[in-house]
């Protein structure tokens, strides 16, 4: 079970509108309470919970583990206060930073992953995106797969010619700088092609054509979403107000 699509602009204004309710809110325990009991449920229907998962072991604990020790153990204060006033505080402020990191990450995860391929078009379109502006971010949208795969490609490759001797994740780290120009080379020259095979079948033109036309969202899913939204900026600007 997914969740059904909303209409680009309420997608669009839940978003803004939960970015800035995320940004407002001071508490740890209650951003934490959304993040699990609220944006979790709402990532696994739309079936993107695994890649904020890998967001969260990847990239959010680690900063959450060295903003605990930076300001909790050695300056013991959060910025502004003294160093050593307050140890607690500095430790409220690295968990918050973390905890508005993940959320933040859920919801463009849920905004921008949860869009179907035959509705990316028209969701852009809903956004203010048109003409060359359209065509350039639905390209992007189409290379970051293409990236990896490619990537994928050279890795096994240097792992067949022995450059590379175990697969563990710090050796795949350091061919980091190995993958950049075959990268590079094949992005630039994939771009070309591509531009000049849209131009040949006029694939921009019909793009443009696609966008002019109706489409059926879910009036529901739009109310949910900018229910959600709304809610959450309002709590965030009224809890931001009581800390003052």
């Amino acid at each position: 079970m997914k969740l059904s699509a909303p209409h680009p602009l309420a997608r669009g204004i839940a978003t803004v509108l939960a970015v800035a309710g995320t940004l407002c809110v001071r508490g740890v325990e209650v951003t934490a309470l959304v993040w699990l009991a609220l944006l979790w449920p709402m990532l696994f229907f739309g079936g993107v919970w695994r890649q904020h998962a890998r967001f969260v072991l990847a990239v959010v604990l680690p900063i959450c583990l060295a903003l605990l020790f930076v300001w909790g153990f050695l300056v013991g204060a959060p910025p502004g206060d003294a160093v050593g006033s307050s140890p607690r505080n500095g430790y409220h402020f690295a968990a918050l930073v973390a905890l508005r990191l993940a959320v933040l990450g859920g919801i463009m995860q849920l905004s921008l992953l949860t869009i179907a391929s035959e509705d990316l078009a028209q969701t852009l379109t809903g956004w203010g995106v048109r003409g060359e502006g359209l065509v350039i971010v639905i390209g992007a949208f189409a290379l970051l797969p293409e990236l990896r795969l490619r990537a994928d490609q050279v890795l096994t490759a240097r792992y067949a010619r022995g450059f590379v001797r175990k697969s563990t994740m710090l050796n795949r780290g350091r061919q980091f700088p190995h993958l950049l120009r075959p990268l590079f080379a094949w992005a630039l020259r994939s771009a070309i092609q591509r531009a000049e095979l849209w131009e040949q079948r006029g694939l921009v033109a019909r793009l443009q054509g696609d966008c002019g036309e109706r489409r059926r969202y879910s009036l529901g899913s739009s109310a949910f979403f900018l229910t959600c939204g709304v809610g959450w900026c309002v709590f965030g600007i009224l809890n931001v107000t009581a800390w003052r």
